[in-house]
């Protein structure tokens, strides 16, 4: 499964807690650039019920494929949002984003790409080409049993 012409997309089933609160969305993601996983239109609601929204997706065509739990902290950094990420089966990984209009992907891409390079000490190899994300959908696309 791979994402990269314009127009292909995801859509995630997510549960996030931030201080005791919980909140349930369904999200998706649609690439603007061909090959780019940096550059996205967004699109988010809030949903009361996860198992509902579950069963109504798997009723279409959308059917889970992967599962992903994670723990993060977030920071803003020049208006950067710097997610630090520990990933249950995976490890430790960092995100970095900004949301840019239109015609700003680039400029953002070089903001981030210098916060990691010169303030935050990583190496170009340190840096994946697409996302973490990316990687483990790879690993774990359909071999996972997911219930709701």
């Amino acid at each position: 499964v791979e994402m990269d012409e314009i127009g292909s997309y995801n859509m995630r089933l997510r549960v996030a807690r931030k201080n005791d609160v919980e909140t349930i969305t369904i999200n998706t993601k649609t690439i603007t650039n061909t090959g780019d996983h940096n550059a996205w239109e967004e699109h988010e609601i809030i949903v009361d019920n996860f198992k509902e929204a579950a069963l109504i997706l798997s009723m279409t065509e959308f059917k889970p494929f992967f599962k992903l739990e994670k723990h993060r902290h977030t920071y803003i950094i020049n208006e950067m949002e710097v997610l630090v990420e520990d990933i249950t089966d995976f490890g430790g990984a960092i995100e970095v984003e900004i949301m840019c209009a239109p015609g700003d992907e680039e400029r953002s891409k070089s903001q981030i790409k210098s916060l990691l390079l010169n303030e935050l000490g990583l190496s170009e190899s340190d840096i994946v080409p697409k996302s973490v994300t990316n990687i483990i959908m790879k690993q774990r696309a359909f071999n996972q049993k997911i219930t709701f």
